[in-house]
């Protein structure tokens, strides 16, 4: 499983939940996401942008365990 992690800003736990059901549960819609941890229906897409870096470390992560669990195969 995939943790939200940053190596230079602290994420609040709300960003953190937000994260970790981007990648879980609300499979990839910000939309979703972003209720379920607690945002307003129409603020995600300030969520998305202020966490634009960290959303891109977790797809290319997410994404290489992908393709190492199919070479394994």
């Amino acid at each position: 499983m995939l943790t939200p992690q940053t190596q230079n800003k602290e994420l609040s736990d709300k960003q953190k939940q937000f994260l970790k059901n981007l990648f879980g549960e609300a499979q990839g819609d910000p939309k979703t996401a972003a209720e379920l941890a607690g945002y307003s229906p129409t603020s995600y897409p300030k969520v998305v942008q202020g966490l634009k870096d960290e959303i891109i470390e977790q797809q290319s992560k997410s994404w290489i365990e992908s393709v190492l669990s199919k070479k394994k195969k």
